[in-house]
């Protein structure tokens, strides 16, 4: 029974280690979001930190270029997730709920705060860095 134990903990550490936490600084705010697992967020990681512009779209995302392309899988959004639109290489932050998604939509993380503060009128610069 321990050793089954000790398994299902290490199985959480290693998880938890394999999930990198960045911040999204929009003027006295910031936003925390957790990246997933994933090779477009690696190599979303590796070029922080970051600073670049958002703009809206749509009137529920808002979309940002960062200076390297990334590549990876796609999978289905929601609300809180920002992703990797690779037609138009750009970061897109879904705050407003967002039903359909493209093959090429690849999600990078979820936010686990301060999402609201992507929910203003035009465009704005926003600093990305990892957290220890």
């Amino acid at each position: 029974m321990i050793f089954v134990i000790v398994v299902i903990l290490t199985g959480s550490i290693a998880k938890a280690e394999s999930m990198k936490r960045i911040r999204f600084t929009i003027g006295k705010n910031s936003a925390i979001a957790v990246l997933y697992n994933t090779q477009a967020a690696r190599e979303f990681a590796a070029q922080l930190p970051l600073t670049l512009t958002f703009k809206d779209f749509a009137s529920k995302e808002k979309i940002a270029y960062p200076p390297r392309k990334l590549s990876g899988k796609s999978k289905q959004n929601s609300e809180g997730d920002f992703a990797y639109y690779a037609p138009w290489g750009n970061i897109a932050v879904f705050y407003k709920e967002e039903a359909s998604a493209t093959a090429d939509l690849l999600i990078l993380g979820q936010f686990e705060s301060g999402k609201q503060f992507f929910h203003v009128g035009g465009s704005f610069e926003v600093k990305i860095e990892a957290l220890e």
